[in-house]
C-alpha cells in the first residue's frame, strides 16, 4: 500500500492535486498491466502456445523508465533513504492499524475466509518489513546521497558519470587481460631460449674446446630458434582463433535454430552455479529480451569461451620471438668474450650457465607480480630447471666426444 492510500484510508485532509490523482492512476493502470501479461503469459503456456506467451513475458519483464517518471512527476520519488523510510511506515501501518482493522470486521459478518487470508497478508508484510527495516538500519547512510527530487539534472548527471567511469574500467580491464594472456609466450619463449641455447652451447664447446666455433653454433641455433617459434606462435594462435569462430558459430546457429532450448540451456547452467530456479529463470528471461546478451552469455558459461575472440595472432609470434632472442643471447655472450681471448674458455662456460641460471631466476620471481606467487620458489623453480639442463648438455657433449674420441 502506498503511503497516499495509507493518508486516505486514515481519513486525513490531505488531498492531491488533479494532475497527482492521474498520475497515480496511470501509474497503477502500469503495474496492473505487467501483472496481467504474466497471468496472460501463464494462461498460454498451459494452452499450449508458448510462442505467444514469451510475447507477453518479454513486455512484462521489459525494464522501463515509465514507474520512475511518474513518481518523480508525483513527487514520491525521493532519496533511497526516504523511499525505504516511506515503505517501512507503510508496512507497519498495514500490519497495525489497517489489517487489525479489516480483520475485525470480516469477523464480525462472518466472513472466516477473509480472516484466513488477511492473516496470511499480515504474516508477509511482517516478514518483508523485518526486511525493510533491516536494510534500513544497516545502510550505514551517507551524507551525499542524492535526492531525484531536489536535483534531477544532479542525480542524472552522477549516474552519467558513474556509468562512463564504469565503461572506462571495463575496457582497461579488458585490454589489461589481453596483454597479460601473451605472458605465455614471454615465458616459454625466454625459457626455451635461455635453456636451449645453454644446452647447445656447452654442448658444442665441451665437444670442440672452439669459442668462436661455439658463438657461430649459438647464433645460428638462435636465429633459427626465433624464426621457428615465432612462425609457430602465429600458426598456434590463428588455429586457436579458427577454433573458437567455429564454436561461436556452431553456436549461433544452434540460438536461431531453437531459442527456447537455448534459454532451457542457460536456466540450467546458473543452477548449477547456485541459483535458485526462480532466479535462474528471471535472469534466463531477462536476457532473451536481447539476442546478443543471450548468445553471449550462454557461450561464456557453456563452452568457456569470449564471445569477443581478441587473439591477435602477430603479436603472439612478436613476442614469443622476441622474448627467445632475448634469452638466447644470455648464454651466447660469454662465449663471445672468449672468443676474443677476453676469457678463457672454461671461464665462459660457467659464466654462461650462471648467467642463464640468474636470468631464470629472475624470469620466475618477475612472473610473481602477475600470478601472485611467491618470487623465491617461482626464481628457484626455473633455476633448477635451467642448471640441470645445462649440466646435462655439458655432459651429453663430453659423452659425444669420449665415445667417439673426435674432436667436431
Amino acid at each position: 500500500m502506498t503511503t497516499n492510500e495509507r493518508d486516505v484510508g486514515q481519513g486525513s485532509d490531505q488531498r492531491l492535486s488533479r494532475t497527482n490523482q492521474n498520475l497515480w492512476n496511470a501509474f497503477i493502470g502500469h503495474a496492473r498491466a505487467k501483472r496481467l501479461y504474466n497471468a496472460y503469459a501463464s494462461k498460454a503456456v498451459l494452452d499450449g502456445y508458448p510462442e505467444v506467451a514469451e510475447a507477453f513475458l518479454r513486455v512484462a519483464r521489459d525494464p522501463d523508465i515509465f514507474p520512475v517518471n511518474v513518481l518523480s512527476s508525483a513527487d514520491e520519488l525521493r532519496s533511497t533513504r526516504e523511499n525505504l523510510q516511506s515503505v517501512v511506515d507503510s508496512h507497519t501501518y498495514d500490519v497495525e492499524t489497517l489489517y487489525p482493522r479489516i480483520m475485525a470486521e470480516a469477523e464480525a459478518e462472518g466472513r472466516s475466509d477473509v480472516v484466513g487470508r488477511i492473516r496470511l497478508a499480515i504474516e508477509r508484510d511482517e516478514r518483508d518489513l523485518a526486511i525493510f527495516r533491516e536494510a534500513l538500519e544497516g545502510a550505514g547512510w551517507g551524507t551525499d546521497t542524492v535526492s531525484v527530487e531536489e536535483s534531477p539534472a544532479q542525480a542524472e548527471h552522477f549516474v552519467d558519470e558513474e556509468m562512463a567511469r564504469a565503461t572506462e574500467s571495463i575496457d582497461t580491464a579488458r585490454e589489461r587481460i589481453t596483454a597479460l594472456g601473451r605472458i605465455r609466450e614471454v615465458i616459454f619463449g625466454m625459457q626455451d631460449g635461455l635453456i636451449s641455447t645453454a644446452v647447445l652451447v656447452s654442448s658444442v664447446y665441451a665437444a670442440t674446446q672452439d669459442s668462436f666455433v661455439t658463438v657461430v653454433a649459438g647464433l645460428a641455433g638462435g636465429l633459427g630458434g626465433v624464426v621457428s617459434m615465432a612462425t609457430g606462435s602465429y600458426l598456434g594462435s590463428q588455429a586457436e582463433s579458427e577454433v573458437k569462430l567455429a564454436e561461436i558459430d556452431s553456436a549461433t546457429n544452434d540460438f536461431h535454430e531453437s531459442r527456447s532450448e537455448v534459454v532451457a540451456r542457460l536456466v540450467v547452467l546458473l543452477r548449477n552455479e547456485g541459483l535458485s530456479e526462480d532466479a535462474a529463470v528471471l535472469i534466463a528471461e531477462t536476457l532473451a529480451q536481447n539476442e546478443r546478451a543471450l548468445l553471449n552469455t550462454v557461450i561464456e558459461k557453456e563452452l568457456g569461451l569470449s564471445a569477443d575472440v581478441d587473439t591477435v595472432p602477430w603479436k603472439d609470434a612478436f613476442a614469443m620471438g622476441a622474448s627467445f632472442f632475448l634469452g638466447a643471447a644470455v648464454p651466447i655472450i660469454p662465449y663471445l668474450i672468449a672468443a676474443f681471448n677476453m676469457m678463457p674458455g672454461m671461464v665462459a662456460v660457467w659464466t654462461s650457465i650462471a648467467g642463464t641460471a640468474v636470468g631464470l631466476f629472475l624470469m620466475g620471481a618477475g612472473k610473481t607480480r602477475f600470478t601472485l606467487r611467491n618470487p623465491v620458489t617461482s626464481g628457484l623453480e626455473m633455476l633448477a630447471i635451467g642448471v640441470v639442463s645445462a649440466i646435462l648438455g655439458y655432459a651429453l657433449g663430453a659423452l659425444i666426444t669420449f665415445i667417439f674420441d673426435v674432436q667436431v
